[in-house]
Order: structure tokens, then C-alpha cells, then sequence
């Protein structure tokens, strides 16, 4: 969100974030770090009406140019306030997977942003082809801005143990029960990797018992459920490989950060993963929810580590090159050329 908010204020817009549910609030620091101006309804996660009288009170008072929402809730809100107040919508879409309520619901009412921008490539197949809308009102703006900088994942030596990564919350659609049963096949089968290794995730969520009884049904002892990391490059850095074993996924910024910091990954062929590893040639991609396909390249790997530092390389220069800083700004200089269109557009 800062670097989003860097490129919308060096293209001349004053952004404020009002956030309709305050969750965990871990995003706070970040935002307040980043000077952001924020302000959040006092609500949980379901109580649409109270959030849309707390929002529609705020943008009337506040009177915003445009109004730009991102996930469902916010989005089906906005599209209805700003139709009251008379304000043009435009709209983020980051799911290459919805709910199908929400699905006929945003499908429905496509037509009330007045662009919507995908995050990613593969966010566009899915907005276009599951949801509907013309391409015309389609931009791509990615998620991400990939910078040199990042601290480098560490550089495996022979003998060492593999040390594998993985972030995200503990959730059905990260599928950490598909890696966990994996592992079991790979060790019921005698497999006796090359070298020791193991698996650090890092994350909250309603999964973490159901998980730690599957690993110790299974008899796993070399993967770590650490919690929340509220550093996740310095936490991908004291690794050598990532792992994103999930069911969905649209952009995924985890993965694409541990690639940045040249740690070799290896995840499910989904959203845009699937666009930004070449198997084999600057990481691994594997079918989703398939035990056996990441089981088999969890072998490949372990088998010869000797490969991790140099997929790990290519993976890095890819993602610097492909999501460089220039291009982000350059991505979001043409969003902003385009909303700010809309503020001499009467139709």
C-alpha cells in the first residue's frame, strides 16, 4: 500500500484510505509509517450496513474526486455510495478465485466502476473471461514493485541444511495441508534427502491446530509454525528456498518477494505465479492441491541442492527486471492519467 500510495501522490493525488473493518490492525504501522491518512469503521468483518452508513457519512463530508475501492465488500459499497454522491467509482480486482455469490454479485454490477484494475495478468483472464468485463475496461496495474535492495536469501552451502520458507495465513487456500501430506508420502516412501532440511512458516490463522495435529500424526518434525512475521524480507533472507503450496492465489506478494530476494521457489501453477516461473528454469511450478506433483519436486530439490543457488539467481533477475520500480511507476502513472480522465469525462 505505501508504494502504491508514493506513485498516486507523485502523480498529483491526495489519497485517503478509509478501511471498513480493522481486522488484526497489524497493517497500522506500516501505514502510519508511510504517512498515510487513514481512517477505519469501528466493525467487524460483516456489518455491511454499519459500515456503509459510517462511509457514506465520510465521503459526503470529505467529498473525494473518486472514490477507489478494492475487495468485494468495499467495492459493492463504494459503487453504491458513489452513485448517491454522484462520485466516479473505479475499482481493484485481486482475485483469480471469488466466492460465487460474490462472483454474480461483482458480475452484476461491473458496469458501476468506471475501470477496473487487475493486478496481475493472470487477474485479468479471470476478470475478463469468469466475470465479464470488456477489455476496454480493463488496466493492469501489478501488485508489486521489486526492489534491488531486498536483502538476498542466503546462498545454500554444501552440507548445510536447506532452509525453506513459506508465508501467508494459516487458511484452507494456502494449502499447507497438501505440503504436510507431501512430506508424509515422501517419508512413507523411505525418501532420504540428500541433505537435512527444513521448513519455517510463517503466519496466523484458524488452521494452525488442525495443521500441527496433521504434522504430528504424520510424524514430521522439520516444519515450524512460527507466527506472525511483521519483517517478511528479513525473515525470507535467513532462508534458501520458499515454498507456496496453494489452492489459489491471484497475484501473491509472498512469493514474488521471496523470488525478488533470490530464494528459489517453488509453488503451485496459480494466479500469477504461474506466469512468473518457468519450472526448472528459475524455480519449480507444480499442479495445485496435487500431493504427489509437489511431493515428486520436493524430491527433485532435496536430491540436488547444488541447483537451489542457481535457480534461486535466475528467479531473482527475472522479477527485478520484470517488476522493476520504473515499471510500477510507469503502470500506475497511466492508471492515474486515466481516473484523472474521468473528472472532465460527462458521460
Amino acid at each position: 500500500m505505501p508504494a502504491l500510495f508514493d506513485v498516486m501522490q507523485e502523480n498529483a493525488a491526495q489519497p485517503t484510505l478509509y478501511a471498513l473493518s480493522k481486522r488484526n490492525g497489524k497493517a497500522i504501522p506500516a501505514i502510519e509509517a508511510a504517512g498515510i491518512c487513514w481512517h477505519c469503521h469501528d466493525g467487524g468483518k460483516s456489518d455491511h450496513f454499519t459500515a456503509y452508513k459510517w462511509l457514506y457519512a465520510a465521503l459526503e463530508r470529505d467529498r473525494p474526486d473518486i472514490i477507489w475501492t478494492s475487495l468485494t465488500q468495499a467495492t459493492l459499497i463504494g459503487q453504491v455510495i458513489g452513485r448517491a454522491l454522484g462520485i466516479p467509482v473505479i475499482s481493484w480486482q485481486h482475485n483469480a478465485y471469488l466466492k460465487r455469490v460474490n462472483k454474480w454479485m461483482l458480475a452484476r454490477r461491473g458496469h458501476a466502476s468506471r475501470f477496473w484494475i487487475a493486478d496481475s495478468d493472470a487477474v485479468v483472464d479471470f476478470t475478463h473471461n469468469n466475470l465479464g468485463f470488456p477489455m476496454h475496461a480493463i488496466e493492469t496495474w501489478p501488485i508489486f514493485r521489486a526492489d534491488g535492495n531486498f536483502p538476498p536469501a542466503q546462498v545454500w552451502q554444501s552440507g548445510e541444511t536447506v532452509k525453506f520458507a513459506s508465508l501467508g495465513r494459516l487458511h484452507v487456500a494456502k494449502g499447507y495441508d497438501i505440503l504436510l501430506h507431501s512430506l508424509a508420502k515422501l517419508q512413507n516412501n523411505g525418501f532420504e534427502p540428500a541433505v537435512p532440511f527444513s521448513i519455517d512458516i510463517g503466519g496466523e490463522g484458524s488452521e494452525l491446530n488442525r495443521l500441527e495435529a496433521l504434522a504430528d500424526r504424520n510424524g514430521i518434525r522439520n516444519v515450524n509454525f512460527v507466527g506472525y512475521i511483521d519483517a517478511p524480507l528479513n525473515f525470507i533472507s535467513q532462508h534458501h528456498a520458499y515454498l507456496q503450496p496453494s489452492r489459489r492465489e491471484g497475484f501473491c506478494i509472498a512469493a514474488h518477494e521471496a523470488i525478488a530476494c533470490g530464494a528459489m521457489t517453488i509453488a503451485s501453477r496459480v494466479g500469477q505465479l504461474a506466469h512468473t516461473i518457468r519450472s526448472g528454469e528459475n524455480g519449480y511450478l507444480v499442479k495445485h492441491e496435487n500431493v504427489n506433483d509437489l511431493a515428486n519436486t520436493l524430491r527433485t530439490v532435496l536430491s540436488s541442492p547444488q541447483e537451489i543457488t542457481r535457480l534461486g539467481k535466475q528467479g531473482r533477475e527475472d522479477v527485478l527486471r520484470e517488476y522493476s520500480v520504473q515499471a510500477f511507476a510507469i503502470a500506475g502513472g497511466h492508471i492515474m492519467d486515466r481516473a484523472r480522465a474521468l473528472l472532465t469525462d460527462s458521460t
